[in-house]
């Protein structure tokens, strides 16, 4: 067989690792007699590869190590030189990097993978960026691999994990919340919005059940550190709003067997909940400053949308705004606040009570571009929603 290496080393947040799944996934579609294999930051979450079997290899790959040592580093050492067929994620291609956004080691680590890197036959960027929610068919057909369009990707889950999963069994819905990004309140509500939503969707849905699940990570001194809202807080909730369930550190793949068996999975923009689509459970989010949606994997979702004129913070139009400094300095922009949450809260409970009546992919693309259009937003924020009429 023809072998094909992904370059998609990039920055450690979970989301670009299904972003480098889905596109490798749109390869191995169309090119059924071509190995793919993966070569990501070893920072990353490599753990989530272990749902892909097609995959033949993964390289996890040091940027700090190759920032310092350059080719000679051992990590990429480890990865064959040579390939048929390399394609590497576009934006750590060159010309593509922006002084004072991207982070120094990145940019010095992927001219170096760059170069390392051999391809006999051909190497380009993944397309897989330019796939519109209703893209046919394949893109690329000029070279030598075709790229297919909306392949669903669905992650293998271990049996033992969804015989986990099986505890959250019950009659009425399940709505499983992560409450917080890696980034903190920078995107995420707070403990007490949480709980205003929680009680509201507890209201709608009398008998479900609410599963907050997430991480805590503890410093040497046993302290909880980076995050916002932890076990003790999802508990806290439990106390005056029925149906929670507090699920905090259960393991990776519990975790998204618990994501798999729900029937709403609700959080803030983060790069970890792109993963209930690749589980199959439709997305509800609170949306929010930097990034909008993108990554649905033809699986339903509703956007509870932010009022923010710099909405998406992300477009290079809005890099100077208040919000992108509150992300970058790690503190809550107006779009999280609890007052813009609350205010949300009749959305929110809307998006749940439409993604349980199962609705469509395409229907929920179409309404969601019909919530951007009516929020004034400009459409070339968000390619992947591409729509023919002017922004207002």
């Amino acid at each position: 067989m023809k072998r094909l290496l992904i370059n998609w080393a990039f920055y450690d947040p979970a989301g670009h690792v299904v972003e480098a799944l889905q596109h490798a996934y749109g390869y191995f579609t169309a090119n059924p007699n071509v190995a793919i294999s993966l070569l990501l930051n070893s920072s990353s979450l490599i753990e989530l590869t272990r749902g892909c079997p097609w995959l033949s290899e993964v390289y996890p790959v040091s940027l700090s190590e190759v920032a310092a040592h350059g080719e000679q580093a051992s990590s990429l050492q480890a990865v064959p030189r040579s390939w048929d067929y390399i394609v590497h994620d576009p934006r750590v291609l060159p010309g593509a990097f922006v002084d004072g956004w991207d982070e120094a080691e990145l940019m010095l680590a992927q001219p170096v993978i760059q170069r390392y890197l051999q391809a006999r036959e051909w190497q380009g960027a993944s397309p897989g960026f330019e796939v519109r929610w209703n893209s046919p068919a394949f893109l690329t057909t000029d070279t030598p691999l075709p790229f297919k369009t909306n392949a669903h990707l669905r992650l293998e889950i271990p049996d033992h994990a969804r015989a986990f999963a099986t505890q959250f069994a019950q009659d009425g819905p399940i709505i499983c919340i992560l409450p917080v990004s890696t980034s903190g309140l920078a995107q995420s509500p707070s403990p007490l919005a949480w709980e205003q939503v929680c009680d509201s969707l507890a209201t709608a849905f009398p008998g479900g059940q609410m599963c907050i699940t997430g991480i805590t990570y503890m410093n040497a001194e046993g302290q909880r550190v980076g995050f916002d809202f932890g076990p003790e807080d999802a508990r806290s909730i439990g106390t005056r709003v029925p149906g929670i369930v507090e699920c905090f550190d259960i393991g990776l793949w519990n975790q998204l067997a618990l994501i798999e068996r729900a029937d709403i999975f609700c959080s803030p923009h983060t790069g970890f909940a792109f993963l209930g689509a690749f589980v199959g459970t439709p997305w509800l989010t609170i949306s929010g400053c930097p990034w909008p949606e993108y990554l649905f994997n033809g699986v339903p979702f509703y956007s509870a949308l932010p009022t923010c004129p710099n909405y998406p913070a992300s477009a290079p139009e809005h890099r100077d705004s208040s919000c992108m400094r509150h992300w970058f300095e790690e503190t809550q922009p107006a779009c999280m606040s609890d007052t813009e949450v609350v205010r949300r809260i009749p959305d929110i409970v809307a998006g749940a009570r439409y993604l349980l009546e199962q609705h469509s992919f395409t229907d929920a693309c179409q309404r969601h571009i019909e919530k951007l259009k009516a929020a004034g937003y400009a459409p070339h924020h968000f390619p992947y929603f591409a729509w023919t009429d002017k922004a207002k």
